[in-house]
């Protein structure tokens, strides 16, 4: 009976996005839909602890040292969709701000990180400034 539970729940949400790609990523809303804050709660169960991905702000930074922004549908193009439905690893990471750094970020709860090298705590907070100016 377990092994049925775990297979429904599988098939249910496995075919829950493949039916919905179309909706990640659509426009440049800052607060997630639906789609995507299920699919990021599902993308970094191992990494998220009890964050929640529902009514969040969320910022997709790039570059060397985390020194440019990308688009929520650009993201979304570039480096979900693509792995979408393959074995691919996640190449980007997850950055949950503190209650201070949500303050200074002008209200985002976390931000994404795609191939960023180089990350320190000072590029840390240069960008939780420069959110801020978005």
């Amino acid at each position: 009976m377990r092994i049925q539970t775990i297979l429904t729940l599988t098939f249910l949400t496995s075919r829950l996005f493949g039916q919905q790609l179309d909706s990640l990523g659509l426009g440049n809303d800052k607060i997630l839909n639906r789609q995507e804050y299920i699919f990021f709660n599902s993308d970094f169960a191992d990494k998220k602890d009890n964050f929640d991905f529902k009514g969040k702000q969320i910022a997709y930074v790039g570059g060397t040292t985390g020194n440019s922004f990308w688009t929520k549908k650009d993201y979304f193009d570039t480096f979900v969709r693509p792995r979408i439905g393959t074995n691919k690893k996640r190449n980007y990471s997850l950055t949950i701000l503190t209650p201070t750094e949500k303050k200074e970020s002008g209200g985002y709860d976390a931000f994404i990180l795609t191939p960023v090298k180089v990350f320190t705590t000072q590029n840390r907070k240069r960008l939780v400034k420069e959110l801020r100016k978005k």
